[in-house]
């Protein structure tokens, strides 16, 4: 049995609409099927077919509307898979099937520019909507001020989970994730940034937003063998990351603060001036600070997530829309 999807796109990257739908032969040929009732039979094929049929009917579309203008093709894809991409935070089905039929019919047409500019300009799609940054030192005592709140969310860790991982940091992650924004990591996988290490300048650079979740663990320099303050790598990556081209104009904020610890922020007293600007940042983008907020049952602090992702959201779409402006 061969896959369906791969198969699908295969076709219809040959074949116009027309041709499949006016004789099941190229359906049967294509899958080495004899009956097509055996092959709409199986599992999954009627759902695939109605997105890839969906996906190329548009591109159709596109292809003869703006048959004169390679430049405008690529452009008129880019907004039909921003739009694709809004409709759901994970990469949808419809949105995989479109791209990957745009790779194998009317980018092979296009020029190298025309192609180049539109592999550029697509990559901020592909991107997570916001990046957690946080520390899982002195996991056990930040679990153990919110107790309730990670007991509400994730039921009470064992002693050896409780102190490894910081569970403040997953539920952050699961309120956003709730608000129907994709982050780094998936909030049941969250790993501490010692342990990714070369995945975090990835992920640092490839994210809408960066949210961090601020305490006194990550303010201060790690003990040794610890060589790296992730945090402070982290927002420092961050901030510095360019985007895949230079903006017609800069979205507005991108980096949010979410204290924990503590009613208020405060430097520690032997703090670095090599954290300065980290530090002033802070105090300016302080969205959240959970002991404000530490009520049962949480719902002003669910309040406070939706307000920053409602900012988030926000970005994206000046983001996306500053990198079409930039076409040409």
């Amino acid at each position: 049995m061969k896959p369906i999807r791969p198969t699908l796109v295969a076709l219809f990257s040959r074949l116009s609409c027309a041709q499949i739908e006016a004789s099941t032969a190229h359906l049967l040929q294509a899958f080495d099927e004899d009956s097509f009732e055996q092959l709409a039979a199986q599992p999954g094929y009627a759902e695939e077919y109605a997105h890839v049929r969906t996906a190329k009917w548009q591109l159709e579309r596109i292809a003869s509307r703006y048959a004169a203008d390679n430049g405008d093709q690529a452009l008129q894809c880019l907004c039909l898979l921003k739009e694709l991409r809004a409709r759901s935070r994970f990469e949808g089905d419809e949105y995989l099937v479109t791209r990957a039929l745009i790779d194998e019919t009317l980018s092979k047409g296009w020029p190298e520019v025309d192609r180049r500019t539109y592999l550029e300009r697509r990559v901020v799609f592909d991107w997570c909507d916001f990046f957690l940054s946080y520390t899982n030192r002195d996991a056990n005592a930040t679990n153990e001020r919110y107790r309730r709140l990670v007991t509400a969310e994730y039921g009470w860790p064992s002693l050896a989970e409780r102190s490894q991982y910081n569970y403040v940091a997953r539920v952050v992650a699961k309120f956003f994730e709730q608000q129907n924004l994709r982050g780094f990591a998936d909030f049941k996988t969250l790993q501490c940034g010692d342990d990714i290490k070369d995945k975090v300048v990835q992920h640092c650079r490839s994210a809408i937003a960066f949210v961090q979740l601020v305490e006194s663990g990550a303010l201060n320099e790690p003990a040794p063998p610890v060589e790296v303050n992730w945090c402070h790598a982290e927002y420092s990556e961050f901030s510095a990351a360019g985007f895949p081209v230079r903006p017609a104009s800069v979205p507005g904020n991108r980096r949010f603060f979410v204290l924990a610890g503590g009613q208020a922020f405060g430097r520690p007293a032997g703090s670095s001036p090599h954290y300065e600007a980290w530090y002033q940042d802070i105090e300016a983008r302080l969205q959240i600070v959970i002991d404000r907020h530490n009520v049962r049952p949480w719902d002003a602090l669910k309040s406070k997530v939706r307000e920053v992702a409602v900012q988030i959201v926000a970005a994206r779409e000046a983001l996306a829309n500053a990198m079409l402006a930039t076409w040409h």
